[in-house]
């Protein structure tokens, strides 16, 4: 879960044509945004209209100032940004193992990169960060460990 602070509120106005960018109202100007997703997101949810979160863009030469980040829901707000997904496993992961134990995007293998690998006491640790975006459905049950299951009602 993440909080308001160091995010930007708007209005989401529209997506663009073009991927990755949407238009967004915030302080009573409209703004071109780049959206963190390679799909379309109305195909996921609802935006318009709606109260979203904003993150400044660390790149002073990028062509947007803002990121879309979140939505408000009506139990908190539902993440878009699925980038940030990888940033909330590490947070995770580190209260449990040395951060030097925990490699970022590792080739395992000739067919597999991996979103984070683990090696702790001679074992060997895969680990796929996936983000889900629905604001009608709910999630049950993620299981990490042994075989995948996601129970999506």
């Amino acid at each position: 879960m993440f909080n308001e602070d160091g995010f930007k509120k708007g209005l989401f106005i529209e997506e663009c044509s073009r991927r990755f960018s949407c238009i967004v109202k915030a302080d009573k100007e409209e703004m071109l945004c780049y959206v963190a997703s390679s799909s379309k997101l109305k195909h996921f949810i609802d935006l318009k209209n709606r109260e979203v979160l904003l993150k400044r863009n660390k790149k002073m030469k990028s062509k947007t100032k803002y990121t879309l980040h979140a939505v408000q829901g009506a139990s908190g707000y539902i993440l878009l940004n699925l980038i940030f997904v990888n940033q909330l496993v590490m947070n995770k992961l580190m209260r449990f193992y040395q951060g030097d134990q925990i490699y970022r995007e590792k080739k395992v293998s000739e067919e597999l990169k991996a979103d984070f690998y683990i090696e702790e006491n001679g074992k060997k640790i895969v680990i796929e960060a996936k983000g889900l975006i629905t604001e009608n459905k709910q999630v049950n049950r993620i299981a990490f460990c042994g075989q995948e299951e996601w129970l999506v009602k």
